[in-house]
């Protein structure tokens, strides 16, 4: 089993049934800077932020971001942080109830090198979607964090 220690992630391209996944480019960045203003976004970004570059908006630094594309388009929808062994995502509010948060979390965390690492992530109890998206992605509920915000984590072992 290998864990992730470092910011600098990987290029990795992930393409599912209904999005492509690939490492933000800076017009990207752009795109999942405006959607990641979004209230919505930012209250279920909340205690969900990457570990080692955490920012108050939820997120990190360039290299370990990547950009959520809704099929073969350049729309962005969406984003994946990962830093140091946590993961983190969303996917913009219009975008809600369709299934692509799982979509992009489960395919993104099947890809190569991806599979192979033991990864965690932390959302708020009150998140039931992120959480359900999660189990489905193969992480399990390993604690509670606790805080104002009473945070879950999440764990996945390959």
């Amino acid at each position: 089993m290998q864990v992730f220690n470092d910011c600098k992630s990987p290029d990795i391209c992930v393409t599912t049934a209904r999005l492509r996944i690939a490492l933000s480019m800076p017009s990207a960045a752009t795109a999942i800077g405006d959607l990641s203003d979004h209230p919505q976004v930012r209250s279920t970004l909340k205690g969900q932020s990457a570990a080692g570059s955490n920012q108050s908006d939820g997120g990190t630094d360039e290299s370990s971001e990547y950009a959520v594309y809704r099929d073969s388009s350049d729309i962005v929808i969406g984003a994946i942080w990962l830093c140091e062994g946590r993961i983190s995502y969303f996917i913009a509010p219009h975008h809600w109830g369709c299934g692509l948060g799982g979509e992009a979390l489960s395919g993104f965390c099947k890809s190569s090198p991806v599979r192979t690492w033991k990864l965690d992530a932390v959302v708020m109890r009150s998140n039931i979607a992120s959480r359900r998206i999660l189990e489905g992605a193969g992480f399990q509920f390993c604690g509670l964090i606790g805080g104002p915000a009473n945070l879950l984590q999440y764990c996945r072992s390959p």
